[in-house]
């Protein structure tokens, strides 16, 4: 699930499946067969394994 806020960058969420994240590390995304490079804004766990991402930049 994704939902852009404008100003802000976009919010996604759902879970990682091995490794970690933090706030700045930068990421990529596959989205529709295009890879899309950007930075974490924030970070929020939803549950153990379910998080919330703030993504843009």
């Amino acid at each position: 699930m994704c939902l852009p806020i404008t100003g802000r960058g976009v919010v996604m969420a759902g879970f990682i499946i091995d490794g970690e994240i933090n706030v700045g590390d930068r990421i990529e995304l596959n989205v529709k067969g295009t890879v899309i490079k950007t930075n974490i804004i924030s970070v929020e766990g939803i549950s153990s394994s379910n998080v919330g991402l703030m993504v843009g930049g």
